[in-house]
Order: structure tokens, then C-alpha cells, then sequence
């Protein structure tokens, strides 16, 4: 059980910091 939590933040983290990025990229080249 501890793995897959692990295993899931080393997921939604990055995917989170992404898709963070990609609003921040579309929102200054709007």
C-alpha cells in the first residue's frame, strides 16, 4: 500500500508541475 502511495505522488506531482506550466505558458502567450 505505502508503494502505490508513493508511487502515486512521483505521478500527480511532475503531472501537476506540468500542467501548472502549461497554464502559465498559455496565459503570458495568450
Amino acid at each position: 500500500m505505502y508503494f502505490i502511495s508513493v508511487y502515486s505522488q512521483c505521478i500527480t506531482v511532475p503531472l501537476q508541475y506540468i500542467l501548472n506550466e502549461e497554464w502559465l505558458l498559455t496565459y503570458l502567450f495568450r
